[in-house]
């Protein structure tokens, strides 16, 4: 269910809700919760044993793959970049933005 799917949630989510840019945890709340809607359980309503059951069962996408996905995203589409990110980028010396330029 993930793979493609995954990519083009992740990608709808960031695009529509900038908040998500900078916070993995709450979005792989939100892809997690957009999943229990289309499985068909209200997650308002689910417990957490179920939840459980869902992940361990593998209906649920893991973590770590939610951030990987939104990672390459961002590198491949700069617009989906974070307000963090920019941050950091402003916070780099001159010399080492050439230096990072030249490895790339």
């Amino acid at each position: 269910m993930f793979p493609k799917s995954l990519q083009d949630t992740i990608s709808h989510l960031l695009h529509t809700q900038s908040r998500l840019r900078d916070d993995d945890r709450r979005l792989t709340a939100t892809v997690w919760a957009q999943v229990i809607k289309k499985i068909g359980i209200n997650p308002r309503k689910m417990t957490g044993l179920e939840f459980l059951t869902l992940y361990a069962e593998g209906e649920m996408p893991h973590a770590e793959s939610i951030r990987r996905t939104r990672q390459k995203l961002q590198e491949k589409h700069p617009n989906l970049r974070g307000q963090r990110y920019e941050e950091r980028q402003q916070k780099l010396e001159p010399e080492v933005r050439e230096v990072m330029r030249a490895w790339k």
